[in-house]
């Protein structure tokens, strides 16, 4: 899902009429909604396919299973936010080549570039009406769902490694995953996003709660602050701990059968997504979509 991207930013970069390139993300998309969702909204992390005997219209599956997650019925964690994420840029990706499209068609000829050029803000709305695909953005909702229901307050805001892995025998809890809570965050903001430009009225939960893991990471998930020191060469301290990435309390696979298990540890996916997140808040401040009474 999270690869999906590529296929819709080519199209739109292609002066071809083609569609076929959108056509396959979101088929890949409607795949994955149809196979690897629980009805409860988790996902499954890894099915094999069948190469042979599988179709576009009918998948045949040999297996399900989980590579990085507790076990293989359970809901992993990253995965869950992958997947949140995945379906809400796909469901944004649809919507601008849906308005370029229609755009393009309005113009009527070789007037199509003048066309997305004048209208560049209608093509990445503040406030137009959402033309994306339904289908995806309610999956989006339903990834959202299943992961902010799944949370606490305080330390319990940030993520476990797996949904459904329990607690350690002696009551401490079961690994966190700030990185699953960063790759969340940032896809319920794109949400809130989109689902504020629904036709109708409409009203979105997600700000708050994307605000809630970020407030939550940021408090109990932060490293100790580095610092430049004066030397020959000068170095830098990383602090107590010397953790050399912004958040700690990352599991990186924590499966029984993995190679290499590693938990309560930085990983890059969290600290990208915490700048992404950060970006995204600013941008949605100069906007206008909040305020920064929002954010306090």
């Amino acid at each position: 899902m999270m690869n999906l991207e590529l296929l819709y930013a080519a199209e739109y970069q292609s002066p071809s009429d083609s569609r076929s390139l959108s056509n396959i993300a979101t088929t890949h998309a409607l795949t994955t909604v149809a196979n690897h969702f629980h009805p409860s909204g988790g996902t499954c992390h890894v099915i094999n396919y069948d190469q042979q005997r599988s179709s576009p219209e009918k998948p045949v599956i040999i297996k399900r299973w989980a590579h990085q997650g507790y076990a293989d019925e359970s809901v992993w964690g990253r995965g869950q936010a992958w997947a949140l994420y995945g379906f809400a840029r796909s469901a944004e990706w649809t919507d601008v080549l849906n308005r370029r499209n229609r755009l393009g068609d309005e113009a009527k000829g070789p007037a199509q570039e003048e066309t997305d050029i004048a209208n560049l803000l209608q093509i990445w709305p503040q406030n137009a009406q959402f033309e994306g695909d339904e289908r995806l953005l309610e999956q989006a909702v339903k990834a959202a769902d299943f992961f902010e229901a799944r949370l606490g307050n305080e330390l319990t805001a940030v993520p476990p490694w797996d949904f459904d892995c329990p607690d350690n025998p002696d009551g401490s809890l079961t690994f966190r995953d700030v990185s699953a809570g960063m790759i969340a965050a940032s896809g319920m903001l794109t949400l809130h996003s989109l689902l504020r430009r629904r036709p109708g009225p409409s009203s979105s939960p997600y700000l708050s709660h994307a605000l809630k893991i970020i407030r939550a990471t940021i408090k109990y998930c932060s490293t100790p602050q580095a610092r430049f020191t004066a030397g020959k060469p000068p170095a830098v301290d990383l602090g107590e701990g010397q953790w050399d990435t912004i958040l700690n309390q990352s599991t990186i696979n924590y499966n029984e059968n993995a190679p290499w298990r590693k938990a309560d540890c930085g990983l890059v996916y969290a600290d990208y997504y915490f700048l992404e997140v950060g970006n995204k808040l600013l941008e949605m401040e100069r906007r206008g979509w909040i305020s920064s009474k929002d954010l306090n």
